[in-house]
């Protein structure tokens, strides 16, 4: 039923973009609760290792559509993250495309601003720890453990907001990481994954985005791993 209804959701919405597909994921589909106790866990000794040292969010059923899309994404292409928290996805990300020989580089963004320190202070009634201590805190601890885990081929991170990300990428802009590396922005996107969707990106960025892969982790969602639309972008929905 959920199915039926996110597909005829496309067929309404496709002269306005798949962005609008995405926006009504988000907004109108949430209700509906996902069983996690069925995911299907792709996990090596490598990856529990991973998971033991490196802190994150990442629920293990999302590796099985991280490689899935990693391994059939368009080649000479790179792969992109909308969120890197503490380095658990990134690091995941980096091992998957180095086991499928992805040369293109991992670009990933994040501005460390965590809900609750808009006004400062401390976070929640720690007499100690304060927002600002925190956000640097994991900040350093995500250059930490990008150094130790994708050390081969380090990811490059640049800290802005994803509205700011999209729009420098939509104009090829070159940017500076927090290793300061310089990267030049723009292009074709072979694999975007996405704790949720950018509200304000940019039209255009998924039209451009043919034949490539788009993972939002949506754990309210109950959508099979895989949705094809007409545009060949596939979204891969947790």
């Amino acid at each position: 039923m959920l199915v039926r209804k996110f597909i005829n959701a496309f067929h309404i919405y496709r002269t306005r973009g798949i962005v609008d597909l995405l926006h009504i994921a988000v907004h109108k589909l949430p209700k509906a609760r996902v069983d996690l106790t069925d995911a299907v866990d792709v996990s090596n000794e490598y990856i529990n290792w991973l998971y033991y040292a490196n802190p994150g969010m990442l629920h293990r059923g999302n590796l099985y559509c991280i490689d899935y899309a990693i391994r059939n994404m368009p080649d000479n292409t790179p792969v992109i993250e909308i969120g890197s928290f503490s380095g658990l996805s990134t690091n995941v990300l980096s091992y998957f495309k180095t086991k499928y020989h992805i040369t293109k580089p991992l670009i990933t963004c994040d501005k460390w601003k965590f809900a609750g320190a808009e006004n400062g202070g401390f976070v929640g009634d720690s007499a100690s720890v304060t927002h600002a201590e925190y956000r640097e805190f994991v900040k350093k601890n995500y250059m930490r453990n990008i150094r130790m885990f994708s050390r081969h081929d380090l990811p490059y991170t640049l800290e802005m907001v994803s509205d700011d990300f999209f729009a420098a990428w939509r104009q090829s802009k070159e940017a500076i990481d927090v290793l300061d590396r310089p990267i030049r922005l723009g292009g074709s996107i072979g694999f975007a994954y996405m704790e949720t969707i950018p509200m304000n990106m940019p039209d255009g960025t998924l039209k451009t985005a043919t034949n490539s892969w788009w993972m939002v982790d949506l754990s309210s969602l109950t959508i099979p791993p895989t949705v094809q639309s007409g545009r060949s972008v596939k979204l891969l929905l947790k």
